[in-house]
């Protein structure tokens, strides 16, 4: 087994996340954390405007899978905060992250930056409100192409403006999906 001497000094603290992928119905929550996840993934879906709708992933998806499981975002975001925020939450402590792959390709580009407002005004009032920073979910967010930016833009600025404490549980990533995604 693996001991403290055994690991390089300082990656003793770095977290190891075992990624539920495409978790977005709270029966796919209690399965992850059933088998063992400690994060989970979820497909945010929007409409055109920019609004922020389901948990939904669709086809094509992972074998095996069931493609067209979905939840409203705020009942999927409600349940994330009941079962980890709380001291006697069941999954406290279990469930140390929230990756959020935001599903913008067919947001209109005016509507981009309103997309990330969207998202983080339903993270504050239904995953952040009314619990303390140490006890709050971290949060991912996760966009396809550097084209989407002003969505990342548009939902950290929100943040900083209605609860900045909560830049300190927000990560930023792009995911490159074409090659000229790199010199964009």
């Amino acid at each position: 087994s693996l001991s403290a001497y055994a690991i390089p000094r300082g990656l003793a603290r770095r977290p190891v996340y075992n990624i539920a992928h495409m978790v977005n119905t709270i029966e796919q929550v209690d399965e992850a954390m059933r088998l063992g996840a400690n994060s989970i993934e979820a497909d945010v879906t929007f409409t055109a405007n920019g609004t922020a709708t389901w948990f939904y992933h669709g086809t094509p998806c992972d074998c095996f899978r069931w493609c067209d499981r979905h939840e409203e975002i705020p009942a999927l975001l409600d349940y994330v905060r009941r079962t980890t925020s709380a001291a006697d939450g069941k999954y406290n402590e279990r469930l140390t992250l929230l990756f959020l792959d935001l599903k913008v390709t067919n947001v209109l580009p005016q509507y981009k930056y309103r997309a990330g407002v969207d998202i983080a005004e339903k993270l504050i009032r239904h995953l952040w409100s009314g619990v303390y920073t140490w006890n709050a979910m971290n949060v991912l967010l996760s966009i396809r192409s550097v084209r989407d930016g002003d969505v990342l833009r548009g939902a950290l600025h929100t943040i900083y403006r209605i609860m900045p404490l909560m830049l300190y549980k927000t990560g930023k990533v792009w995911t490159p999906s074409l090659p000229t995604d790199r010199t964009a």
